[in-house]
């Protein structure tokens, strides 16, 4: 078990050995695209627990146009990409407690996880798809030559 050892996630650590979770969730820490393209196969869920406001996370769009649901705190574009309870789970910032009960709500129903995971694909292909990113982009050309 790996993971950056700031104080957030030494309590989240502890509160998966604490409830015995620890041949259910397992942790990492920064690694090649290639390792995390292997355990994205067999990941139920997505934690992306950061504490800063990314822009917009490749990893999160990665794994939600793969299907599987993400959990990450309610900062920053995160909020934007995960819909709480629609293809993930927000949970609040620095809080080990919202984050864990964030991770058991994700186990708690099948029906609502095979739901997050379907609409993980459709918001991806709905708001980030390559045909959608062309066709905006064309739209801003076009007004950029409107108004030269």
């Amino acid at each position: 078990m790996g993971f950056d050892e700031s104080a957030f996630s030494k309590q989240l650590i502890t509160q998966i050995k604490n409830e015995n979770l620890e041949d259910v969730i397992t942790t990492h820490n920064f690694m090649s695209d290639s390792t995390m393209a292997k355990i994205r196969e067999e990941a139920f869920v997505y934690l992306f627990p950061s504490k800063i406001y990314d822009n917009l996370p490749q990893s999160v769009i990665e794994s939600l146009s793969l299907g599987i649901p993400v959990i990450a705190s309610d900062l920053g574009s995160l909020k934007e990409l995960i819909i709480d309870k629609y293809n993930g789970f927000l949970y609040l910032p620095n809080s080990v407690d919202s984050l864990f009960n964030a991770i058991i709500k994700s186990t708690e129903s099948f029906d609502l996880y095979k739901k997050m995971a379907e609409n993980a694909l459709k918001h991806v292909q709905n708001k980030y798809s390559e045909k959608l990113h062309l066709t905006r982009l064309m739209e801003v050309f076009q007004e950029n030559i409107k108004t030269q």
